[in-house]
């Protein structure tokens, strides 16, 4: 069985070069990498997005 937890995957996502800048100020000031970053805000998108979809409620079809 594949260890769930074991972080092989990798993505990519394009943004501006001072977003970037941003980004390595804050991996600089704080704990971790921006890889570290990246993944707790993407890890926050989508627990609140599988969050908000579960609370709609269910669309009658007409």
């Amino acid at each position: 069985m594949e260890d769930q937890n074991t972080m092989t995957e990798t993505l990519r996502a394009r943004c501006t070069p001072e977003l970037k800048r941003r980004l390595e100020d804050l991996a600089l000031r704080q704990a971790g990498d921006i890889s570290d970053h990246i993944r707790y805000a993407i890890e926050q998108y989508v627990t609140a997005e599988e969050a908000r979809r579960t609370a709609q409620p269910a669309t009658q079809p007409a």
